[in-house]
């Protein structure tokens, strides 16, 4: 329970770290059988004796190992001997220390081909990991009271020299012990986990927002093991044809495999980056995509304004003048936190005034450009001149002179006509 309690807590927890899921997938770690010369040989484990081995595995996670597959035989054509097999955490050197996750087994006499292989599989959804560790096999006194096992072992032809297998047993106090260093055993024990890998493609950007020919950088965040037991991508040699990263910078150029690339927009527009990162893995593989826009070269020039036709209404308009960016755009008179947009580039009833017309594309990117509505000034009379009529007659007349307004100015007396 404490064990299965720790998995799905290790789960919980990398589901709130990450800000989207992760992808995922289980791949049998083959990277002993990788180095085996052809020269397989037997080590046997047997209680009194070296009754216990395990093989130390690099790893930097996150993963979780689901379960391990043991090689190895039975020498005896009756009966069966009891194991256990664990998943240990281990110390500076590689060699086991506390067991985390053991599970009972029982290889019984012909139940597997000389070698073969039994798969065991942890509870509770497996052991979660972010670093080394090691997985071992062990022969136990119980039923069916089997004393030896022998476990498959790859000899000691593949010349890298790496001390990951481990011994433990009577001649070693039961401490555990490089098999290289007091056995002579320069290779590894096929005792191979099943494991789980997280994998989650991740970046980000100096700018969203740049201007044509401005370089853009971009720093990689992605979560993913680089250790070439598990990802091949990583062994010295490798021909497999993937990249650990590949970048997509949405504008035709070639993709790059660095790690942290810059690139330069030669073009206004939009342009959607796609990094994808992967797992080689022996027998299977995984990978993780994420992409991002990036805004190239908005523009905000001078707007159309139409101004007031008579002072002191609020008839003016402005209709903004946009290129490059992300369509669709966005337009505000308030710009600032909280500030609505409208998908019209228009803006109408306008009173006369400074104003500042806001811009922003769908990336998010924003412009601004400051615009004037002006007004006509105010109609002012400049005289009035009466001509008083004579001995009672309708040839009274009055002479008017006015300024301001817009165009030419007319006039009426009372109710008539202009």
């Amino acid at each position: 329970m404490k064990t299965k309690m720790m998995y799905l807590l290790a789960v919980f927890l990398l589901g709130i770290t990450s800000l989207r899921a992760q992808s995922s997938c289980s791949d049998i770690g083959r990277y002993v059988n990788s180095k085996n010369t052809g020269q397989t040989g037997l080590f046997t484990l047997s209680l009194g004796d070296e009754e216990q081995a395990a093989q130390t595995y690099d790893y930097s996670g996150p993963g979780v190992v689901n379960g391990v597959r043991v090689y190895g035989e039975f020498p005896f054509v009756i009966g069966g001997v009891p194991l256990a097999v664990t998943f240990y955490n281990v110390d500076a050197a590689g060699r086991p220390t506390s067991q985390v996750q053991t599970v009972n087994t029982i290889w019984w006499a012909g139940q597997h081909n000389a070698p073969g292989y039994i798969d065991v599989t942890f509870p509770g959804g497996g052991v979660y990991t972010t670093s080394n560790f090691a997985v071992g096999v062990r022969v136990r006194s119980a039923f069916p009271w089997g004393t030896t096992f022998r476990v498959a072992y790859t000899g000691d032809g593949e010349g890298l020299g790496e001390d990951l297998a481990s011994v433990a047993g009577t001649s070693t106090g039961f401490n555990w012990t490089s098999a290289k260093d007091n056995f002579s055993k320069d290779g590894d024990f096929f005792i191979e986990p099943r494991i789980t890998h997280f994998i989650t493609s991740s970046f980000t950007v100096n700018s969203t927002c740049v201007n044509a020919g401005q370089a853009v950088s971009f720093s990689n965040t992605s979560v993913v093991t680089k250790d070439a037991m598990f990802n091949t991508i990583l062994a010295s040699g490798y021909t497999g044809g993937q990249a650990l990263y590949t970048w997509s910078f949405g504008d035709g150029s070639p993709v790059s495999n660095a790690e942290n690339p810059t690139h330069t927009y030669t073009a206004a527009g939009v342009y959607t980056v796609t990094l994808t990162t992967k797992i080689d893995g022996w027998n299977n593989d995984c990978n993780d995509v994420f992409t991002t826009q990036i805004s190239v070269g908005l523009t905000a020039s001078a707007p159309t304004v139409s101004n007031l036709t008579c002072f002191g209404s609020n008839n003016g308009s402005v209709t903004a003048n946009v290129a490059g960016g992300a369509q669709p755009y966005e337009y505000s008179l308030t710009g600032g936190e909280g500030a609505l947009y409208q998908s019209s580039s228009t803006f109408n009833s306008l009173a006369a005034g400074n104003y500042t017309l806001y811009i922003k594309d769908a990336v998010g990117c924003e412009k601004s450009v400051a615009f004037s509505i002006a007004q006509p000034s105010p109609i002012v009379f400049g005289s009035i001149v009466p001509t008083a009529a004579d001995c009672g007659n309708a040839n009274g007349a009055v002479t008017v002179s006015a300024l301001g307004g817009n165009g030419s100015l007319e006039y009426k007396l009372n109710n008539g006509s202009y």
